[in-house]
C-alpha cells in the first residue's frame, strides 16, 4: 500500500480532481482501489482515466465496509445462489431500494409481471 485518499462527501470540483490526480500520480501505484457510492465510482474512473499515468483502477464498491466489519456479509448459502443483493436489500431497504429500483427497473418489472401471473417459479421446478 503506497497511499490512501479519502475524498470529500460532496460533488468533486475541478480542483479536487486535480489534487486527486497529483496525489495518485506521485504515489506511482500499480493498483488503485476505488470505493465510491453507486455508479459514481464507475463514472469517476471513466471520466478521469486520462489524468493518471499508470495503475489499474478497480471499482470495489462496498468491499472496504464489508472487510472492516462495519457491514456483514451475506450468509454463504445466499452467496452461492447469487442472492447477496437480496440480503443487502433486506438489511438496508431505505438506502438500497431506490437504487435497485432505478437501475434494475426492467428486471423488477418482468419479475413482478411473472409473480402476478403465477409463473415466477414455473421454470425452476425440477422435471422428472
Amino acid at each position: 500500500i503506497v497511499g490512501m485518499l479519502s475524498p470529500p462527501f460532496r460533488p468533486f470540483t475541478e480542483a479536487d480532481e486535480a489534487s486527486f490526480a497529483d496525489t495518485i500520480n506521485r504515489s506511482d501505484p500499480d493498483f488503485v482501489w476505488v470505493a465510491l457510492p453507486g455508479v459514481r465510482m464507475e463514472r469517476w474512473i471513466i471520466d478521469n482515466q486520462a489524468r493518471y499515468r499508470r495503475g489499474v483502477f478497480l471499482a470495489v464498491g462496498d468491499a472496504f465496509t464489508l472487510l472492516s466489519g462495519r457491514r456483514s456479509f451475506a450468509p454463504p448459502w445466499m452467496q452461492r445462489m447469487g442472492l447477496t443483493w437480496a440480503y443487502r436489500f433486506c438489511k438496508e431497504p431505505l438506502r438500497l431500494g431506490p437504487r435497485y429500483l432505478r437501475y434494475n427497473f426492467i428486471f423488477v418489472a418482468y419479475l413482478l409481471w411473472d409473480i402476478l401471473r403465477g409463473r415466477a417459479w414455473e421454470n425452476m421446478r425440477p422435471t422428472n
